[in-house]
């Protein structure tokens, strides 16, 4: 089962970081410079577009280098990118830091990995009901469970 790869740039090919990485690199496609500000979100084309068989799909996350040197995160981590879709693949850039900081063509800004999507094959449906049932936790919500 193979995974189909387009190259909307000939220069932005998926790389392995070293021989054992699970996740490729992606790198910026964007021809100019491109600088976050403190506190900024930017979407950035990554110049690659995927053709996935039926149930696989995959996961972009943030490069930790770039996020503990720089704050440089991207913000939904982990992106999904759903079987069907076949355009290009972007990441969407955050900047948790207190200066700027700029991305330039062909920096290595994200990392993708692919995976087997078990839940769409384990999902019949839903059913629309007036009450859940009861459940211990009930609607306590962030940070209810404590850290211990």
């Amino acid at each position: 089962m193979n995974i189909k790869v387009k190259y909307l740039n000939q220069e932005c090919k998926l790389t392995l970081g070293s021989q054992f990485a699970c996740c490729y690199d992606l790198r910026s496609a964007s021809h100019f410079p491109v600088t976050i500000k403190p506190g900024q979100t930017v979407v950035i084309g990554c110049g690659v577009a995927f053709g996935f068989p039926m149930g696989v799909a995959a996961r972009v996350y943030s490069r930790s280098g770039l996020s503990v040197k720089n704050s440089i995160s991207v913000l939904n981590a982990p992106g999904i990118i759903d079987t069907d879709y076949t355009g290009e693949v972007t990441a969407i850039l955050h900047n948790h830091g207190s200066w700027q900081f700029t991305i330039n063509y062909l920096d290595r800004i994200a990392q993708i990995e692919f995976y087997r999507s078990e839940a769409r094959e384990l999902f019949y449906g839903y059913e629309i009901v007036d009450e859940l049932g009861y459940s211990k936790r009930g609607t306590n919500g962030l940070g209810s469970t404590g850290v211990e």
